[in-house]
C-alpha cells in the first residue's frame, strides 16, 4: 500500500535528490538534460508536506538486475517521475480554430510540440519514438 497519497517533497528530500541526480540517471541508463535545480513549489513545499513526503528513490540505489519484473518496473517509475521535476518545462505551440456551417460552430485544437521538457521520459512519449 502507498503510505502517502502526497505528491509533495521537502527541501531536504529535494537536496538529497538533487546530490544523487547523476547516480539516478546512471541507473535509468539516460543522459537526459536536467537544467532545474532549484525547487519548484509545484513538487517542493515544506507547509504542504504533513506526516510522509512523495515517494521517492531510497537513499540505497538497488540493482535493478536483482529486482524482479514488477519490482523493476515499480521502482523505474518512481525515478522517471522523480527525475522528470528536474528535466525542462514541456512547451508546444497551440493552435485553437473555430468554424460556423450553417450556423453550427466547431471548435478544433491542436499542439505542435516545441520541447520535450520532462515528456522525454513519460511512457507514452517513449513508445511513440520507437
Amino acid at each position: 500500500y502507498p503510505r502517502t497519497d502526497s505528491d509533495l517533497i521537502t527541501t531536504s528530500e529535494f537536496a538529497y535528490l538533487k546530490e544523487n541526480l547523476e547516480d539516478m540517471k546512471a541507473l535509468l541508463n539516460t543522459t537526459i538534460n536536467t537544467p532545474q535545480t532549484e525547487p519548484r513549489t509545484r513538487y517542493v513545499n515544506n507547509a504542504k508536506v504533513l506526516e510522509h513526503y512523495a515517494i521517492i528513490p531510497t537513499q540505497k540505489l538497488p540493482l535493478l538486475n536483482k529486482l524482479s519484473e514488477k519490482e523493476k518496473n515499480i521502482y523505474e517509475s518512481i525515478l522517471k517521475h522523480t527525475l522528470m521535476m528536474f528535466m525542462g518545462d514541456f512547451l508546444y505551440e497551440q493552435t485553437n480554430l473555430t468554424l460556423e456551417v450553417n450556423g453550427l460552430s466547431f471548435n478544433a485544437s491542436g499542439n505542435v510540440p516545441m520541447e520535450k521538457g520532462w515528456k522525454a521520459l513519460t511512457s507514452d512519449e517513449s513508445k511513440k519514438e520507437k
